[in-house]
């Protein structure tokens, strides 16, 4: 699949590729689907594209499909590689290097004109647009796992927890982010407390209208747990545990039981918090 900082170069849009270079490294990278070197080699120019994440724009050319290209650049063998800045020309090779001697070739180019990768274009801060962008993620890559993993989480945020749910289970075991899914999905019955009581919102107000609802402080930490923000909502559940009434108490137990099982063993911050819920305990 092509990514994002890959693009096919014809001569209809070869000139606003160009203008790319006014403002990124640009790198023209002519090919034909006879040469027997690109089979392999372009496949690892794109890897590169990809592992720069931006720094550098990989523009390819089939020189028999481009011919008035080809001959613009005066390219005499393929594959053949010119990179591109500010418009102009800065220097190229014409053979199938080593993967090790293009990233000395694109390093040693990044560093002497400066060249930085863009900032990566973050979500929408308001809740709204936030929702809209991961949706427009997911839509766009149904594959995406850390899109679906973050609309899950914005999705309990608006107190819709079946669909939240149902975005958690798309994500399969040989994605990266499968752990934080079935860790999302053991707290979910967590979130739908705090559904029932109103919404985080609700419950918010409920603890700044009187400090000592502890049912409140309960309620927020199981929302924390269920977006994610363990360290969180351990804090509160042990707080609860610690100071407050009875029933409280115990429902406190249970959930803390429920976000230990979730998280692993693996983080130190959580054990750190294991061992202090121990103490409390006995």
């Amino acid at each position: 699949m092509k990514g994002p900082f890959i693009k096919d170069v014809t001569i209809e849009n070869f000139q606003s590729v160009l203008e790319e270079s006014l403002n990124h490294l640009v790198l023209f990278y002519f090919t034909a689907s006879w040469c027997g070197p690109c089979k392999t080699f372009g496949p690892q120019l794109e890897a590169l594209a990809d592992e720069y994440k931006g720094t550098f724009l990989l523009g390819r050319i089939d020189v028999d499909q481009e011919p008035e290209l080809a001959g613009q650049f005066r390219v005499q063998s393929v594959p053949t590689v010119f990179a591109i800045y500010k418009g102009q020309p800065i220097h190229g090779f014409s053979q199938a290097l080593p993967v090790s001697e293009v990233r000395r070739f694109l390093d040693d180019i990044i560093a002497r004109l400066g060249i930085k990768a863009p900032a990566p274009e973050g979500p929408p801060t308001d809740p709204v647009k936030a929702l809209r962008y991961w949706q427009d993620k997911v839509k766009a890559n149904p594959a995406d796992g850390a899109a679906l993993l973050a609309l899950g989480r914005m999705l309990i945020r608006n107190s819709r927890v079946l669909d939240a749910r149902e975005q958690f289970l798309k994500i399969d075991a040989k994605m990266p982010e499968y752990s934080a899914a079935q860790a999302a999905l053991q707290t979910l019955g967590l979130a739908e407390q705090v559904h029932e009581a109103g919404g985080e919102d609700a419950v918010q107000a409920r603890l700044d209208a009187d400090p000592n609802d502890w049912n409140a402080r309960y309620l927020l930490a199981c929302s924390a747990a269920s977006r994610g923000d363990t360290l969180v909502a351990l804090d509160g559940l042990i707080d609860c545990v610690q100071k407050a009434p009875s029933e409280v108490k115990e429902e406190a137990k249970k959930a803390a039981k429920v976000v230990f099982e979730a998280a692993g063993r693996d983080i130190p911050e959580v054990e750190e918090r294991r061992r202090r819920l121990t103490r409390l305990l006995f």
